[in-house]
């Protein structure tokens, strides 16, 4: 229920974001969710941005405290990844080479091995694992 910065894709917010504190308001995981107009094997596909505070600081252009991003955005995306696994959420998974490059869009402000996770999720957890906020 904290608050979460503005991101967009497709020209519009996210359709779900959730947030989950780690041990204190500095320090959170963030993902946001947006329907695509895509349809693969006839179902929706939705694109996902996973991205971890590590800090804050004093912003002037927010007047006010913003958070500091983990430049090391790979390992938010396996932790994602990795939680949707261990809760048995993941039907298919596979690491693919990004069509654009997250360096031409952020300029030396992170680092990234370039791919995206690409997963199907399974129809239900299989561990008796449900869903809830991220």
């Amino acid at each position: 229920h904290q608050p979460v910065s503005t991101q967009v894709a497709f020209g519009r917010l996210p359709d779900l974001v959730y947030q989950r504190v780690v041990d204190t308001f500095a320090k959170r995981h963030h993902v946001r969710l947006w329907r695509s107009s895509l349809l693969w094997n006839g179902q929706s596909v939705w694109i996902a941005a996973a991205t971890r505070d590590i800090g804050v600081r004093l912003s002037a252009a927010h007047r006010g405290f913003t958070h500091r991003t983990d430049p090391e955005i790979d390992d938010e995306r396996n932790v994602l990844v990795e939680d949707l696994q261990v809760s048995g959420g993941v039907q298919a998974l596979s690491l693919v080479p990004s069509i654009n490059s997250v360096h031409e869009y952020f300029a030396g402000k992170v680092r990234s091995d370039g791919r995206v996770a690409v997963i199907v999720l399974a129809p239900r957890p299989q561990n008796g694992i449900r869903f809830g906020r991220y």
